[in-house]
């Protein structure tokens, strides 16, 4: 879960902010996290796979991106 979303904020030498310059300025500042909805330890925990996000969220990070949500999020049913 969140496999894309770690990746792009944790990946070496890079940050969200860097990848998407200019329309994502203030990534994990309070003003990108306010409109999202969502608190910025709630996008932490998205990004470290401790929370699933809504799907309302899970759509805004897709269409943030520029991806189809399949690439952000990935499924995998427990047994």
């Amino acid at each position: 879960m969140g496999d894309l979303l770690r990746t792009l904020h944790q990946g070496p030498g890079r940050s969200l902010a860097q990848d998407h310059a200019g329309r994502v300025a203030v990534t994990l500042g309070s003003g990108w996290v306010a409109g999202f909805g969502v608190s910025r330890q709630s996008v932490n925990a998205i990004g470290t796979g401790k929370f699933d996000p809504s799907l309302p969220v899970a759509f805004r990070l897709a269409l943030l991106f520029e991806l189809p949500i399949e690439d952000i999020f990935s499924f995998e049913p427990t047994p």
